[in-house]
């Protein structure tokens, strides 16, 4: 049996619908990988497995939608349920195709040494594809562990096309493919609790940074002030050299909690310590060495931010391991 595939067949379904021509052509196959460095293999297979994250990642897909209310699209579709993936420029050019998921195989893993043993695989049909256009349609995965301590996943397109423009689309097929797997499918998986919060403060301190340089270098260092006592232009040498520090800590932190990593502590973790050690240096600085201002509660408030910080890291850290334990699980 030939085959297209499921939500990934939304470009190839919407060229081919411009023509009922029935010219019969020889059967086309791709494939696509993509790594994913910081998403177990179990978390991904519950993704993709689940039909209502497929407009998530694929441009042209629009909605999905099942006959069976027992059937709870947001999670892994069963094998022998079907679903419909409605796609094209609805209502201009409203199109859908049923898919029949076929095959569910989640990876397994050995708990104590997080050491994958099998391969994840999903599988997805339709027979009937497009009536005139494409039939005996096919997307099939295959999942499994990265050396990097992530996951690596390939998408294997097949489909019998019934009209030329099939080869005409296979750039706009291997596009669409190209930007779910590479681009969309690795943003929207993010969803690991510690690299979220890590990207969150990385982000915060990063315009934090950026806001603090122009208010000591372009504006009247209101924080400083409000700090200090001081401007920036009244600091002596080494003070303006160490608040030049603080500023460019924030897009240093940025730039390192964007780098991925599964480590603990990673440079993400590193450039959250680094932003906090030089945000509690500098209220102990300004604590003992200006005097223009009142700072006594300077270092305090600043190690209240950095514990409320690591209070909120180990949490993040905690929702990390049930969520992977839960994709063990099921």
């Amino acid at each position: 049996m030939m085959t297209c595939r499921g939500p990934f067949s939304s470009f190839l379904v919407v060229v081919l619908c411009i023509t009922g021509t029935r010219t019969v052509v020889s059967p086309i196959s791709l494939r696509t990988t993509s790594s994913l460095p910081n998403t177990s293999p179990q978390f991904l297979h519950q993704f993709l497995a689940s039909p209502e994250n497929w407009p998530k990642i694929v441009i042209s897909s629009q909605s999905v939608r099942t006959k069976n209310q027992n059937v709870d699209l947001s999670k892994p579709l069963g094998v022998g349920r079907e679903v419909e993936e409605v796609c094209g420029l609805p209502p201009v050019l409203p199109l859908s195709v049923t898919w029949t998921c076929t095959k569910s195989v989640s990876p397994q893993s050995i708990a104590k040494r997080s050491i994958i043993t099998k391969e994840g695989s999903l599988e997805f049909v339709s027979s009937k594809g497009v009536p005139g256009i494409a039939s005996d349609c096919r997307m099939a995965f295959q999942i499994q562990k990265d050396e990097k301590q992530g996951s690596q996943v390939e998408l294997q397109i097949d489909y019998e096309p019934q009209s030329p423009l099939a080869y005409m689309a296979i750039p706009l097929l291997w596009l669409d493919n190209e930007i779910a797997l590479k681009g969309l499918l690795p943003y929207q998986v993010l969803t690991v609790p510690l690299d979220k919060f890590r990207r969150l403060m990385g982000s915060l301190y990063g315009i934090a940074g950026l806001a603090h340089a122009a208010d000591c270098l372009l504006g009247s260092s209101q924080l400083l002030v409000a700090a200090s006592g001081s401007t920036f232009g009244e600091l002596s040498t080494f003070g303006q050299l160490y608040a030049l520090i603080w500023c460019a800590a924030g897009p240093l932190a940025f730039a390192l909690t964007n780098t991925p990593s599964q480590k603990v502590p990673s440079l993400a973790d590193w450039g959250l310590i680094l932003y906090g050690t030089v945000e509690v240096g500098g209220a102990w600085l300004l604590e003992h060495f200006v005097t223009n201002g009142d700072t006594t509660s300077a270092v305090s408030n600043a190690i209240a931010v950095q514990a409320i910080v690591a209070l909120a890291w180990i949490y993040s850290s905690t929702r990390q391991e049930d969520q992977d334990t839960e994709a063990n699980v099921s």
